[in-house]
């Protein structure tokens, strides 16, 4: 299921966070969805829209269907098919949009992995919001 959501920030809060998403398409796959709601949470105040695939698959075709979507971040434990293997099929037909791999599964070579399979960065859960922040800057 897509879920798609224009993130609005409160009165005043984009001009205290150092960097703006307005008007940028973000891509969050992820089927926890209180993780879903904690990057939501971090992106809120900079003024992106959030597009949500709970699931792999079907975020391959969303992102096949639109050529608008500026960066996308990968949880790689999904129910249907494993994030770096997503990460590896976009890549086949995309190689522009930038893909932030995240896992709670922080081991020595998983960030190799993740660039390996397509990935442009790697995150470890649990995100820290400056870390996360920090990554992406480097890529909006």
């Amino acid at each position: 299921m897509t879920f798609e959501t224009s993130v609005v920030a409160r009165p005043g809060t984009i001009e205290e966070v150092p960097m703006s998403l307005k008007g940028k398409n973000i891509m969050i796959v992820e089927d926890v969805i209180s993780n879903f709601q904690l990057l939501v949470a971090y992106l809120s105040p900079l003024g992106a829209n959030i597009i949500h695939e709970a699931f792999g698959l079907p975020a391959i075709e969303t992102l096949k269907r639109r050529n608008d979507i500026n960066l996308i971040l990968m949880d790689l434990l999904l129910p249907d098919i494993h994030g770096l293997e997503v990460a590896k099929k976009i890549r086949e037909f995309d190689n522009e949009v930038p893909i932030i791999a995240q896992t709670a599964f922080a081991m020595y070579n998983d960030k190799k992995n993740c660039i390996d399979a397509g990935c442009d960065d790697y995150i470890a859960k649990p995100i820290r919001r400056n870390d996360f922040l920090e990554i992406i800057t480097k890529y909006c």
